[in-house]
């Protein structure tokens, strides 16, 4: 896991694992959780992975690191997107973060807008842990819901219906469709990327006109 700046509730904090996780923080985080969470590798590990639990824990380390007052222990955080803070996940030489696009399905004849950073909360995939333990961090679900598993369909049927406001929801072990028509729904709305620029224009410095630059010579060892 490389050194990273994520943001939790709209405030910048960096991490650190080499230097942030002590023998202290590691104690702590092994009585709520026990192993594997409870040694660096399986911390660091199941963070990358979007691991609910995992990334709470470097939140509440993270923020004490930072001297936040009366920081709340990993679980009794605020909700929080899982998402939004792996993909906030930066390391110093690379700016650049991660998103996940946004998905529309067919689900029982109905039209719903998945957005994975929004609705997989901590919460959410706490609850989906519980049940379904090999699924249950933000990646493998993910790719769970992409390769047609009947539970995760299950949850994602469970976690829109519920986001919906429909009335008794019933829990994904109860839930059944067609898998395949659901997948076969899917529309993903990828952003565009932005155009390159265009290279400066050269300068004749005869005529004062513009003219067409020469194309890129071979590199060595390479035929024209």
């Amino acid at each position: 896991m490389p050194e990273s700046v994520f943001t939790f509730q709209n405030k910048e904090y960096n991490f650190t694992p080499e230097k942030d996780l002590g023998i202290s923080e590691l104690r702590h985080i092994r009585s709520w959780y026990g192993l594997p969470l409870g040694t660096y590798n399986g911390l660091t590990n199941a963070a990358v992975m979007g691991d609910p639990d995992a990334l709470a824990c470097i939140i509440w380390v993270a923020q004490k690191k930072a001297g936040v007052k009366n920081v709340r222990d990993p679980m009794h955080l605020p909700d929080f997107s899982v998402g939004e803070i792996i993909g906030s996940f930066v390391s110093e030489s690379d700016k650049n973060t991660v998103t996940f696009p946004l998905c529309k399905l067919m689900l029982e004849g109905v039209e719903y807008e998945l957005d994975l950073e929004k609705v997989l909360t901590c919460k959410v995939l706490r609850q989906i842990k519980r049940w379904y333990p090999e699924i249950g961090n933000f990646v493998r679900f993910s790719v769970a819901i992409f390769q047609g598993d009947p539970e995760a369909m299950a949850c994602i049927a469970w976690i829109l219906w519920t986001n919906a406001g429909m009335e008794n929801v019933p829990l994904p072990q109860n839930i059944n469709f067609a898998i395949g028509e659901v997948m076969n729904s899917y529309e993903f709305e990828i952003p565009e990327e932005p155009d390159e620029p265009e290279p400066p224009a050269v300068i004749d410095l005869n005529t004062g006109e513009d003219k067409p630059m020469d194309p890129p010579l071979p590199s060595s060892g390479e035929s024209s």
